[in-house]
């Protein structure tokens, strides 16, 4: 095998190398130098482990003073919160005290407030009484004025008499059957009538009292602006026996009325009169001032009516309606909340029981914010009403229910002649002209 010189040289050096190694370790030197290298490391590692305990030392006394000024200061720390604890607990107390205080002058002035209320009720009652006497002793003062209005045929003779200087000389029972005449002669005027109101999507009802042979009787009126009609009829009793065989016992539409609740049997829909619940309103307010829902609903009740009456040919805004109807829920709400925190008294209940109508019956209360066709108010019930009352009162005594039904026949077809296009005179004496018809064998009381 050749080796090249450089290699020989190579493993020559080498082996001088270890030669001299093992030279030193066969005489000692080299464990003399390592072992002086290794105290030298030893050494040095004391010198760095004596500096981290010096360090270590400072650090504990350093910790040891830090904890010390710690608990100094959180002792600072505690008994300055102990004293603003104190300071609080001491103010509260105060202020317990003076809200203590507070409510028992708060519940001696309710006290007394109930008391002169109390005192306000039975002073009112007292007075009510007083005026319902004075209004009786009135009564039996113009009883004779009140016989002198119910104008006696003689007197009727005699006027027609005088304007036409004698020609006219009519007798006591043509006088008496002039209204039995016409309202005989109003078959096709009633039909039409009740054709119009069973025809119209919206009615007027009202009941108004009467007065046969000295006894208490009913007037039914049913009334529609939409279509120019108004019936009035006879009726011997209220609720539904009073509403039988008239154009509202099988009537499908919205029925506008002043919460009798009878009404609520018929129709489709129905509308609560709200000039009566501002009337109510102003009756709430009078007698419970404190009371702050009836101020806010009366105010709400005013601004829907302005609304509603400020339209004009513009329809209805149903933002508008949406708006009311949850300013409306929401008065009801601190209604109740009042009623909750003060219960209504035994002596005014009237404000309770209007809160309770006028959440039970939210949907027939602000039905005209949704419909235009739909009135707020029953005012033409009440206009009609009126009516009646000046005719009863000034120149009518009925002696029976039939004589009653042959003038509400009669005020019937005049109000729709009057609505009507026409001379209303000329209509009325075309009626008269017409011949009497026969008769019936049965008597009814309302012509269908």
């Amino acid at each position: 095998m050749h080796y090249s010189f450089e290699y020989i040289t190579a493993l020559q050096y080498r082996e001088k190398s270890l030669s001299r190694q093992v030279d030193e370790f066969r005489s000692g030197k080299k464990y003399v130098q390592m072992k002086e290298e290794h105290q030298k490391e030893l050494r040095e590692k004391d010198r760095v482990i004596n500096g981290l305990k010096k360090e270590l030392e400072q650090a504990r006394k350093d910790i040891i003073m830090i904890r010390k000024y710690w608990e100094e200061v959180q002792d600072d720390v505690d008994k300055e919160h102990a004293r603003e604890i104190r300071r609080l607990l001491k103010r509260l107390e105060q202020m317990e005290k003076r809200a203590l205080k507070a409510e028992q002058e708060r519940d001696e002035t309710k006290d007394k407030y109930r008391q002169k209320n109390l005192e306000l009720y039975e002073v009112q009652t007292k007075l009510e009484e007083e005026r319902g006497k004075n209004q009786k002793l009135t009564a039996h003062l113009n009883k004779d004025f009140e016989n002198e209005c119910n104008v006696s045929h003689d007197k009727i003779r005699t006027f027609i008499s005088e304007i036409t200087d004698g020609k006219i000389r009519i007798s006591k029972g043509m006088i008496n059957g002039l209204c039995q005449e016409f309202a005989s002669k109003t078959e096709k005027e009633q039909k039409e009538i009740y054709k119009r109101l069973s025809t119209s999507p919206v009615m007027n009802a009202d009941f108004t009292n009467a007065n046969v042979n000295g006894e208490s009787a009913q007037v039914l009126i049913l009334a529609s602006p939409l279509v120019d009609a108004a019936m009035f009829i006879a009726r011997e009793t209220k609720g539904h026996k009073g509403i039988k065989d008239t154009p509202l016992e099988e009537y499908a539409g919205i029925i506008v009325n002043d919460h009798d609740t009878t009404f609520y049997s018929y129709g489709t829909g129905h509308q609560e009169c709200a000039q009566h619940n501002c009337r109510y309103l102003i009756g709430s307010i009078e007698n419970k001032p404190d009371r702050t829902w009836n101020k806010q609903m009366h105010k709400l009740f005013q601004e829907m009516l302005h609304y509603r009456n400020s339209l004009g040919e513009a329809e209805l805004d149903a933002a508008a309606a949406a708006d009311f109807e949850a300013r409306y829920d929401q008065i009801l709400d601190k209604a109740a909340e009042e009623y909750e925190y003060e219960p209504p008294s035994d002596y005014y209940r009237e404000g309770y029981n209007l809160f309770l109508r006028l959440r039970k019956y939210k949907e027939s209360e602000l039905r005209f914010l949704r419909d235009k066709r739909v009135p707020a108010n029953n005012s033409l019930c009440e206009r009609l009403a009126r009516v009646y009352k000046r005719k009863q009162k000034q120149a009518t005594v009925m002696r029976s229910q039939e004589n009653l039904q042959y003038l509400c026949n009669s005020m019937s077809t005049v109000y729709m002649l009057r609505c009507n296009d026409g001379n209303t005179y000329e209509s009325i004496a075309e009626i008269f002209r017409r011949k009497r018809p026969p008769k019936p064998k049965k008597k009814t009381e309302v012509n269908t």
